[in-house]
């Protein structure tokens, strides 16, 4: 009788690099310690200190004064806008740039859910993109593509004072990137 052929090795479902899987822990931490620990005030706080505010940016660097921009938001009617002036006077009292912003804003979410995609999606298109460019690559690439949706939003909404989050932007920066692999060849 012969011995029975060994077994094949087992392939894992899930083989995410180290600096994918540490992107999305970081996310659902920075989530849990907000809806967990965090008392709402400081909740708030923190979503004004760490997220992108178009406006805060359209004051520092547009040349726009603060009262400048509470008119403009006066000049559109619908229900929104009452809130957006209060917290435009609440955000440019504080009279800072807060620059940082343009990469803080992605590790905040507003929902589990918003989270949990935005960590699907990163697994999936931020895989092929860590082992292609590394993980010093991979990290640059997304703060970048977090970066360019910051200042994009920013652009496009010069006078909002909503507060932006999330990681859309630079998971969508993986998304191109892993698209741009398709179609184009390896030269490094």
């Amino acid at each position: 009788m012969t011995p029975p052929a060994p077994r094949p090795a087992r392939e894992p479902i899930f083989h995410i690099p180290a600096p994918v899987t540490a992107s999305i822990l970081a996310l659902v931490a920075v989530h849990a310690l907000r809806s967990w620990l965090l008392d709402a005030s400081v909740d708030f706080e923190l979503l004004f200190e760490l997220a992108v505010i178009p406006a805060r940016w359209t004051a520092a660097f547009g040349g726009y004064s603060a009262d400048e921009i509470v008119a403009a938001l006066r000049g559109v009617g619908d229900e929104t806008r009452a809130l957006q002036i209060e917290i435009a006077r609440y955000v440019l009292a504080q009279g800072s740039a807060k620059v940082w912003t343009a990469l803080t804003y992605a590790a905040l979410h507003g929902s589990w859910p918003h989270v949990l995609m935005n960590g699907i999606w990163l697994a999936a298109f931020g895989t092929p993109v860590a082992r292609r460019f590394g993980a010093l690559r991979y990290v640059l690439l997304l703060g970048a593509t977090a970066a360019g949706g910051a200042v994009a939003h920013a652009l496009v909404h010069p006078f909002s004072a909503l507060p932006m989050i999330g990681a859309s932007a630079a998971v969508s920066g993986m998304m191109a990137a892993a698209a741009w692999f398709m179609f184009a060849p390896r030269t490094w």
